[in-house]
């Protein structure tokens, strides 16, 4: 075994975490509404007048809270319409375990949510699961989709195992 010696020069780095609370402040131009959509009693922030209409999708393990900070951004400070829904069976959403919570299923969802709004056109906005379901919608319905923006995606398929798959 051969070592080589040399100086290293250590950089230390201090690691943080940045944690948004959101406050009720925050909401002020965003609207809190609930819809029923197949089933589910969905909680959704919904707010601003200008087109294109965002639609933000949360990841796994989180709720629509997750998103308000840039939510607000998005509707107070650019005044874009948006939509900022739970998830089935997350956040203030009732979870039915009878229910499929596939990232089709959810996608499936989220277009229901859009008709009963009666929106023809939206950017999606996904965040970790939030990108895997947002990357379905587009591929399930291109004809929606105006853009995509995926914040650290997840949904790799490997050997028809899906990563979101529930253990009881």
């Amino acid at each position: 075994m051969i070592f080589l010696k040399r100086k290293v020069k250590y950089q230390f780095l201090i690691p943080f975490i940045i944690i948004f609370f959101p406050s009720p402040s925050l909401a002020n131009e965003l609207n809190l509404k609930t819809i029923l959509v197949n089933g589910y009693e969905i909680s959704y922030y919904y707010g601003g007048e200008k087109i294109p209409t965002f639609l933000l999708i949360h990841g796994l393990g989180v709720d629509k809270t997750s998103f308000l900070s840039f939510a607000n951004l998005l509707v107070r400070k650019y005044r874009y319409k948006l939509i900022l829904p739970d998830l089935p069976g997350m956040g203030n959403t009732a979870r039915i375990n009878e229910r499929d919570y596939s990232t089709e299923s959810i996608a499936d969802f989220l277009l229901e949510l859009l008709k009963i709004l009666k929106i023809k056109k939206v950017i999606l906005i996904g965040n970790s699961m939030g990108g895997h379901i947002a990357t379905v919608f587009y591929l399930k319905y291109p004809q929606i989709v105006k853009g995509l923006v995926l914040i650290s995606p997840a949904g790799i398929e490997y050997q028809n195992q899906k990563p979101y798959q529930l253990v009881d």
